[in-house]
């Protein structure tokens, strides 16, 4: 996902990798990622509200891109001879995406895309074409945090 987003944010922001980071803020942000999967959704709580805040006194500018992925998997598609039942697959894939801003605890951006009927893998087209999706809408021009 995170080559996904490189390549969909392009230079509309820039991506610093956590080993690039000083201390103090690659330690938020190791602290961040235990609540990546409600940041991704843009769910902020109180304890993701206290490191952003201390995020954003090492430096206002940062804003933090979380990510997740669910994968569902599920009984696949069925066909009973016997009575011509029919059923589809319960298995489904969910990216979801956030930017949100340190300095506010507001979130800039978030988008999300749904996979049905399939616990799709790396390697899948359909996985290639949800990542692509995932990202097309981003921009934070005329945001305050960037």
């Amino acid at each position: 996902m995170l080559d996904a987003a490189r390549t969909g944010i392009g230079i509309k922001a820039s991506i610093v990798d956590l080993e690039k980071l000083d201390p103090a803020a690659d330690e938020v942000c190791r602290n961040l990622n235990t609540l990546a999967s409600r940041l991704s959704r843009g769910n902020l709580n109180d304890d993701a509200s206290k490191l952003l805040a201390s995020l954003s006194e090492i430096d206002l500018q940062y804003a933090v891109l979380a990510q997740s992925i669910r994968v569902e998997a599920g009984v696949g598609a069925t066909w009973n001879p016997n009575t011509g039942g029919i059923s589809s697959s319960t298995a489904s894939t969910l990216l979801q995406t956030a930017l949100i801003s340190a300095k506010t605890g507001k979130v800039i951006w978030k988008s999300e895309q749904l996979i049905r009927y399939k616990a799709a893998r790396p390697a899948d087209n359909s996985m290639g074409k949800a990542l692509a999706a995932l990202f097309k809408d981003f921009n934070v021009e005329g945001r305050e945090a960037k």
